[in-house]
């Protein structure tokens, strides 16, 4: 019987930037892996903004793992955040989960800011 030894998949992409109200958004989700041949990305807890998902995952380069969140941000009245952990999972099973915050800020076009 053969034995693999591998490193478990590690999350290269730690935090978000805010996005819009009511906007497009995308975001890459990098994670790095050694000998998968596949990695799973999936949420475990919290909840993804409404209109906002995560795309199956691509292997752009070598080790690195790429799944996108992207959508549609909820129109919102006020800067609102979502928290959310998503779980990464290898060939071999192995998980790693990383914590992200999302903030989906209200733009300054209709606040009565600068023109």
């Amino acid at each position: 019987t053969d034995l693999t030894v591998s490193d478990g998949p590690v999350w290269t992409t730690t935090s978000l930037s805010n996005g819009e109200s009511g906007q497009s958004y995308s975001a890459n989700l990098d994670i790095t892996a050694d000998s998968a041949s596949t990695i799973s990305t999936s949420p475990v807890s919290g909840s993804l903004p409404s209109g906002v998902t995560i795309g199956s995952t691509t292997n752009p380069s070598g080790s690195t793992y790429r799944a996108v969140l992207s959508g549609t941000l909820p129109t919102v009245a006020s800067q609102t955040q979502y928290s959310f952990t998503i779980r990464a999972t290898d060939a071999q099973g192995q998980t790693a989960d990383q914590a992200f915050t999302l903030t989906s800020e209200v733009g300054i076009q209709n606040s009565g800011g600068f023109c």
